[in-house]
């Protein structure tokens, strides 16, 4: 009798592709950080056929191209000897360009081959791009969630990867960080940063099933946040809301170099201050447009690293 299978016991490992939608071979040397809540989903089109005759009902449908997503989250930790985190490449394959420590929203295609196994069986998808969410959680290590879209190359056996080694320093809590929203310091528990991109699947009738690879085609940046609620005199949120002013937003937490992050956005504009409560107490629950300056600018995260 077959024994149970645990999502816990699960690798995933990913690489650069050299080619889009080639897939590379994957070795224990892409196994590179630790991912949590791993979930593989298929996406395979299909195309119904209901010809009209003297029945109801429906032919088997005709298979399409054969897209997944791969899901999971991944926290915020540097290397600890240099500008470069383990995850570089992941926010590289959402469309971030990446140059001497700093990343900032691009539209280059950069794609990757993605593996997922667990115990014997495992799934891999090619041509991968997707998308990132930041979560900043007070006293917890701040986590990016990313879900990638790739053309699934179907499942098959799977032997386990070993001797390889989880790159990076331990991720720092999000804790004796400081959050600026222009001149205002408020107190919150929890900030997300939904980067937004827009994944393209790009279809080829050269491609064995149809399907090519994922690409980003736009992005469309949000901010929410859980300030305690203080006076008018302090912040006017609604004053805020009405005028749609913008300001910068700024965030800095970790304390050791080579595993410490700022993340800023030049123009944050509140489009939602609802109110809200946390265990009682006050607080606002506040949404906010992460809008361009120049182009390319609307978010910038630096890991910082003093050689």
């Amino acid at each position: 009798m077959m024994g149970n299978l645990y999502s816990e016991l699960m690798q995933l490992a990913y690489k650069a592709e050299q080619t889009p939608g080639s897939p590379e071979s994957l070795t224990k040397d892409e196994i590179k950080v630790k991912a949590y809540e791993v979930k593989y989903s298929p996406a395979l089109a299909r195309q119904e056929s209901q010809p009209a005759r003297e029945f109801f009902g429906k032919d088997a449908s005709v298979a399409g191209p054969r897209w997944a997503t791969i899901s999971f989250k991944v926290r915020m930790n540097g290397s600890g000897s240099s500008n470069t985190p383990p995850w570089a490449d992941l926010l590289k394959a959402c469309a971030w360009d990446f140059a001497n420590g700093v990343f900032t929203p691009g539209h280059t295609s950069y794609t990757l081959t993605i593996g997922i196994g667990r115990d014997s069986w495992g799934h891999v998808l090619a041509g991968c791009m997707g998308t990132v969410k930041f979560v900043f959680t007070a006293g917890k290590p701040a986590e990016m969630e990313f879900t990638f879209t790739g053309v699934d190359q179907g499942d098959a056996a799977y032997t386990n990867l070993t001797g390889y080694t989880f790159a990076g320093e331990d991720a720092p809590n999000f804790a004796g960080a400081t959050v600026a929203l222009g001149d205002f310091t408020p107190v919150i528990s929890k900030l997300e940063i939904t980067s937004g991109e827009k994944v393209a699947k790009l279809e080829d009738a050269a491609a064995d099933t149809g399907a090519g690879v994922a690409d980003v085609s736009g992005r469309d940046a949000k901010a929410t946040l859980d300030p305690l609620m203080v006076s008018p005199s302090t912040r006017n949120w609604y004053d805020k809301l009405v005028a749609l002013d913008t300001e910068a937003l700024s965030i800095a937490w970790g304390e050791d170099n080579g595993n410490k992050f700022t993340f800023t956005a030049p123009k944050a504009q509140v489009v939602k201050a609802d109110d809200a409560d946390r265990d009682k107490v006050a607080t606002k629950s506040v949404e906010l447009d992460l809008l361009p300056d120049e182009g390319w600018d609307e978010m910038e995260l630096t890991c910082v690293y003093a050689a």
